[in-house]
């Protein structure tokens, strides 16, 4: 620490002039000394928040922007008559998987910061998550030209949530994958040690040096921007990884040596009976259902409804709050969708509009929302919604609530979810 001896000593005369002790001032100058420095140091890590900050806004446009343009151009390609339908369509899917995948890293990582997210923990194969995670990077890295080893067992069960599982070795892979240059290898090791499941992925990329090993898994930081991403795969995969009871390191033999993460989490409860895997065709209702959809966004709307249609349902669309109230009480549907961010009114004021109306008493109302968030839930539950699904939506769970249509539901309807 730096000292001035000649300002301390003028500070000690001053005071022995003024009739003050001698330590009474000595200490206020320590103390004063102090706040100076903690002051410098906030400002400068406030500077550096800010300077995240831009860096994040920019990165995110450009992670946005990547896989939109590309969808804009195979779209382009669809419309003009290409041939090739089954490559556009494989490459659309591809570049909507991961902003849907950039999109729920986003989010999550918002949930745990305010410890929001809670999981649903199930018999989960990890090999199959490892393997699902692998196809998903795929076409990273075959563009890459680069070498992707699993040396997995046959199965490798824990208790754990799979789509949060998903995230950790997808992120891990991705983080490999970026860092590592053309040709490079990729690693991803599995195995049960005791009561713990290990997962191991090394690569051949640009490594770390020492001092970055400290701060890799920290939100917002990214050793070279250039590489892409935003900065948070690592900071989620620690995040979601220690919800599951477990730890994630990292250990690197420095600047282009690779680096190697491995994550253990505890078995738990594994049960005897793993879970089905989930169901991608569309199912059939058994009976007609009529569903009015209300979203300002038409595309959206055109696409639920044509899903709901291939489901056997009847559908209407209406475009704003008002048209949706205005052809809810003309139509008579037995379901609404509602969307919560309309132009006119926001989705709960037609909630409570729906159910202050006695024919609206028996009618299922759910919110269609990107909101994901607890409070939007709540307030989505006291304006009258029976359900809240959250976009991208879950084919499987709007076909089990149509199937189960309003009837089962109207018991709800009378509790805290029904408006005063």
């Amino acid at each position: 620490m730096l000292t001035n001896p000649v300002g301390d000593a003028v500070d000690a005369g001053l005071a022995g002039l003024l009739g003050w002790p001698e330590s009474e001032v000595i200490e206020e100058i320590t103390q004063s000394k102090k706040l100076e420095q903690m002051l410098r140091h906030k400002t400068a890590v406030l500077a550096q928040e800010d300077r995240r900050m831009d860096l994040l806004l920019a990165t995110v446009g450009h992670e946005l922007r990547n896989p939109l343009a590309a969808l804009d151009l195979e779209l382009r390609l669809l419309q003009d008559g290409v041939e090739d339908v089954e490559t556009i369509h494989a490459r659309m899917g591809s570049h909507l998987q991961r902003l849907a995948s950039f999109a729920n890293d986003l989010l999550e990582m918002s949930r745990i910061t305010y410890s929001k997210l809670e999981l649903r923990k199930v018999p989960t194969d990890l090999v199959a998550v490892v393997r699902s995670a692998a196809e998903g990077a795929a076409s990273d890295i075959r563009e890459k030209k680069q070498k992707l080893v699993l040396c997995l067992p046959e199965c490798l069960y824990l208790g754990g949530d799979p789509a949060r599982l998903a995230q950790v070795v997808s992120n891990l892979i991705a983080n490999a994958s970026r860092y590592t240059p053309e040709r490079g290898q990729i690693e991803v090791r599995g195995q049960r040690e005791h009561d713990q499941v290990v997962i191991a992925v090394r690569d051949t990329g640009l490594g770390l040096r020492p001092e970055q090993l400290e701060s890799v898994f920290e939100r917002f930081v990214q050793d070279d921007p250039t590489k892409g991403g935003v900065g948070i795969g690592l900071a989620l995969v620690k995040g979601l990884v220690e919800l599951h009871g477990g730890t994630v390191s990292v250990q690197s033999d420095g600047p282009g040596r690779g680096c190697l993460f491995t994550v253990r989490m505890p078995v738990g409860e594994v049960g005897k009976t793993p879970p089905e895997a989930k169901r991608r065709s569309i199912r059939r209702l058994s009976r007609s259902v009529r569903v009015l959809i209300v979203d300002d966004h038409g595309d959206y709307a055109a696409s639920l409804a044509l899903l709901l249609g291939r489901m056997g349902a009847e559908t209407l669309c209406a475009y704003s709050g008002a048209d949706g109230i205005e052809k809810a009480r003309m139509w008579n549907p037995e379901v609404m969708l509602v969307d919560l961010g309309l132009p006119d009114m926001m989705g709960y004021e037609v909630a409570k509009s729906i159910r202050s109306d006695p024919r609206g008493k028996g009618l299922l109302l759910i919110a269609v929302t990107g909101f994901s968030d607890g409070r939007s839930g709540q307030l989505a539950q006291c304006a009258g919604f029976d359900e809240r699904l959250v976009k991208p939506i879950d084919a499987e769970r709007m076909h089990e609530l149509l199937e189960q249509g309003p009837a089962s539901l109207d018991y709800r309807l009378e509790g805290v979810l029904r408006p005063a």
